[in-house]
């Protein structure tokens, strides 16, 4: 199912930010393209958060027809790529950089 990202990403290159703060007061940011795929996630904890003090952010790729095909952990530089198995099904190939 092509949900036609390239399509609206010639039209327009505008993407959407949404910021969220969590309870304990750290900052979330995601931000989506039109077709609503999110292009990376940002999380910056206060300096005294339970959570600790480092920031990280976590970027996404997908395919022509909206497969996430990676996401790259900022904080751990792990990296999840997505490839095809026999059945054209999206399986996870893990590593750590």
């Amino acid at each position: 199912m092509n949900r036609g990202r390239y399509v609206i990403r010639a039209l327009v290159t505008t993407v959407r930010l949404q910021r969220r703060t969590n309870q304990p007061g750290d900052t979330i940011t995601h931000l989506d393209d039109l077709a609503s795929l999110m292009l990376s996630r940002e999380h910056r904890p206060l300096a005294n958060s339970p959570s600790g003090a480092t920031a990280s952010a976590d970027t996404f790729t997908y395919d022509a027809d909206s497969w996430m095909l990676t996401g790259v952990q900022g904080l751990y530089a792990n990296t999840v790529a997505l490839t095809d198995d026999a059945g054209s099904r999206k399986s996870p190939n893990a590593s750590a950089e």
